[in-house]
């Protein structure tokens, strides 16, 4: 991966707390700059995110669930390894990832065997119901950060809880999220769940739709994967793509299920039912929902599901 020098606060050669050197810059973004990095101490690579000079005007990181990442680790979950706590949490430090994202795999397979997929959704739903569990909501689900680490890539971890930066990847936000509704647990679920149908279909169904994918997320019906996948995967993704959340499955359902077609188990699900458009649940979600179908009126080439 190419690093390139940047101006700032935080800099390519510049030491952390005098043990996390900045070896290189992987990146910029409004919120903060991504460094690969070395453990003076210990040893070995590392990655860090630091937030941007004026972070007082981003999401601050949650130091508690910092802690409580670190106290807990599970093995599908990237955890943070150091932060700074006096000042602000301008910085976090995590251990640097060996392999290839999900989006890796996509770039050069385009598309996945229902069984792998099932793998990636056996690991990511263990990573993430544990993060459930201790009432943390990742938000961030993309296949960029799906990791395949361990040997012969056999392990996936989800990365990018602990971040700077605010916003979820559109293309893989909830319907919730697109309207700024308030958005828990089953908000990962479908994320996950739009991971899934692209590592199946090769493409967003926003795409095959013709739509914007945040329209899409709130009104589009994905076509069924059946016949394209292992019947209980398709229905499984059906499940997790509701647009109510409260009709989605849970984390640990979704790992329990991937689980059992990984394993060759029969797993009877039904069929899912027609699924309405999504409800807003605040006048000022109703008006950007107006916003949006508006937008997309004028906009020449799309559509808007009915």
């Amino acid at each position: 991966m190419q690093h390139k020098p940047i101006t700032g606060r935080h800099v390519v050669g510049g030491v952390l707390e005098d043990r996390w050197q900045l070896s290189g810059c992987l990146g910029e973004h409004r919120n903060e700059t991504l460094f690969f990095g070395t453990d003076l101490v210990e040893g070995g690579n590392v990655f860090v995110r630091c937030a941007s000079p004026d972070w007082r005007g981003t999401r601050a990181v949650d130091l508690a669930a910092c802690r409580i990442l670190r106290s807990l680790p599970h093995p599908n979950l990237e955890i943070p390894l150091a932060w700074r706590e006096a000042t602000g949490p301008d910085y976090v430090v995590f251990p640097w990832l060996q392999g290839e994202t999900l989006a890796d795999a996509l770039g050069t397979e385009w598309a996945l065997s229902s069984h792998r997929v099932a793998r990636v959704l056996v690991d990511a739903a263990r990573g993430l119901s544990a993060l459930h569990r201790l009432h943390l909501v990742h938000r961030h689900i993309s296949p960029e950060r799906l990791w395949f680490t361990g040997a012969n890539r056999s392990v996936l971890r989800v990365a990018g809880y602990v971040r700077f930066s605010v916003g979820a990847e559109a293309m893989f936000q909830a319907p919730e999220q697109v309207l700024d509704d308030p958005a828990g647990a089953a908000a990962d679920v479908y994320a996950l769940g739009v991971v899934a149908y692209r590592a199946i279909s090769g493409t967003h169904f926003a795409i095959e739709a013709g739509m914007e994918p945040a329209l899409a997320h709130l009104t589009a019906t994905p076509p069924s994967l059946e016949g394209r996948a292992d019947p209980s995967i398709a229905r499984l993704v059906a499940w997790m793509l509701r647009k109510n959340p409260a009709e989605r499955p849970s984390m640990a359902q979704v790992a329990a299920i991937a689980m059992a077609v990984a394993n060759d188990v029969p797993v009877d699900l039904p069929k899912q039912s027609f699924d309405a458009p999504y409800a807003p649940r605040s006048s000022e979600s109703t008006t950007r929902l107006r916003a949006l179908i508006g937008g997309a009126i004028t906009a020449p080439g799309l559509r808007v599901a009915g």
